[in-house]
This record gives structure tokens, C-alpha cells and sequence, in this order.
């Protein structure tokens, strides 16, 4: 039996987003583009045609609707994913005000849709 780990639930979302990954003394490496598959309170699950370590930190610009957000996360993990593709689980380490509002719609959206 699977014991759910995850503080937040998770909600399917499909958004663009543009990355740039940073060392831990701030230096520029990759950068690239990307999509959600869900997001949580607690971070979002990406995913991207290349692996990005665990070591760095991202900016991200993720497109909600009619709005661009920056987030800065640190990647928890990378496995590979759909063919071609890779699965990143990243954890907010800053998100500003309008993150967090748009999160907490998805997630009272997500729910109202269950219910019905």
C-alpha cells in the first residue's frame, strides 16, 4: 500500500513556462522552455526536452491565462518522462502574492468540479 507523501494536492494544469537554471553562487547555466503538467501550494511538476540537475535553482515565468508569474523553486527531482521528455519536480522557494491567488482558484475550481 502507497502512502501519500504530498502536504498540497495536486491539480492538473497545463501552462507554459520559460526557465533559466542558476548555480549556487548565482551563474547563469541553461535555460529553456517548458510546460506545467500540475501544480500544488507546494510546487509544480514540469515538464522540458532536457534533464535539469537537482543542484540548481530556477526562475521560472510560467503563463497563467492572461498573466506571466515569476517563481523561483529549486528542483527536488528529474525522471524521465514521456518519450523525448523529462518530469521535474520543483519546490517554491519564492512566489509572490499573485502565485499563491492563482493557486488557491485552481485548487477551489478543481474541487467544485469534483463535487458536481
Amino acid at each position: 500500500m502507497v502512502t501519500e507523501k504530498r502536504k498540497h494536492q495536486r491539480i492538473g494544469s497545463l501552462n507554459l513556462l520559460s526557465y533559466v537554471c542558476l548555480d549556487k553562487d548565482g551563474n547563469h547555466h541553461e535555460r529553456g522552455m517548458g510546460r506545467t503538467l500540475d501544480i500544488s501550494q507546494g510546487g509544480i511538476l514540469m515538464e522540458t526536452h532536457v534533464r535539469i540537475e537537482s543542484k540548481y535553482i530556477l526562475l521560472m515565468a510560467v503563463g497563467f491565462e492572461d498573466e506571466l508569474v515569476d517563481i523561483k523553486s529549486e528542483v527536488v527531482y528529474c525522471r524521465k518522462g514521456a518519450p523525448g521528455m523529462f518530469e521535474s519536480g520543483v519546490r517554491y522557494l519564492e512566489t509572490g502574492e499573485k502565485v499563491s491567488q492563482i493557486i488557491e482558484e485552481l485548487v477551489k475550481v478543481f474541487n467544485q468540479g469534483k463535487n458536481q
